[in-house]
């Protein structure tokens, strides 16, 4: 796979090293995982458009929820000013938000970071994830900031950054409506700050859930500044599994 081959050869680069998409161009992609460590700083450039692929074929045997994943990469960029399009509304209708009994357990994010350092997302649009948009799973030290997320209202389960496990993270200048969170904050997550966000449609900016399966859960230090909330269910919110 093309991009299979770009991304080793940037990522095993001994200096700094920029991997483009250009401005209209458009790319059918399948689920990849771009992996590291690198040697070098890379930065992943979008100036066209990334699409999911809408052969479901395509995701057949795949192991986890994720399109695009970039796993155990330090001081990596993703910018650009294009757009990531998850064509998700062929996943939608098999969510068990929609229909109980056409669950499908293909249904990924869209954009997700594992276990990341020093991170920057900024100036890209990602739309119609199949389910979250971006997600940040074990990251240190994240800026995302001037970020356009959207999805329709009755799109299910698509928040638009969802933060597990991750700390100093900062969201900032950004437009986010989905069919669900805006931002959602969950276990093991500490010092997350979001600032000048506008949110809506959705359900607001969430901590949680928390607690599941009577667990215990910790979210420590989140601070949100200067948020516009419109029509949505809710503003800034705490979940709990009830016991």
């Amino acid at each position: 796979m093309a991009f299979d081959k770009a991304w080793k050869k940037a990522c095993s680069s001994s200096t700094p090293t920029v991997l483009l998409i250009p401005k209209n161009k458009r790319y059918l992609l399948k689920p990849v995982n771009f992996r590291g460590p690198c040697k070098s700083k890379v930065s992943f450039t979008i100036m066209g458009t990334l699409e999911a692929s809408r052969n479901q074929e395509d995701w057949d045997g795949m192991i986890s929820r994720h399109w695009i994943l970039f796993s155990n990469i330090d001081n990596l960029t993703v910018r650009g000013g294009g757009t990531i399009n998850g064509n998700g509304k062929i996943w939608w209708r098999g969510s068990c938000k929609m229909d109980a009994s056409t669950v499908s357990r293909k249904i990924s994010d869209a954009l997700s970071f594992n276990s990341c350092k020093n991170l920057r997302v900024e100036n890209l649009k990602v739309m119609d994830s199949p389910r979250m948009h971006i997600s940040l799973e074990k990251c240190t030290g994240v800026d995302a900031s001037h970020l356009t997320i959207t999805a329709p209202t009755e799109s299910p389960n698509t928040d638009g950054i969802h933060i597990t496990h991750s700390k100093n993270v900062k969201i900032a200048n950004s437009f986010i409506g989905t069919g669900d969170d805006c931002i959602s904050i969950v276990s093991g997550s500490k010092n997350v700050m979001a600032t000048n966000i506008v949110c809506g449609p959705g359900h607001g900016i969430s901590i949680g859930s928390l607690g599941a399966h009577n667990s215990e859960a910790q979210v420590s230090n989140v601070t949100v500044d200067r948020a516009r909330f419109i029509g949505t269910t809710n503003g800034v919110r705490i979940k709990t599994w009830q016991v």
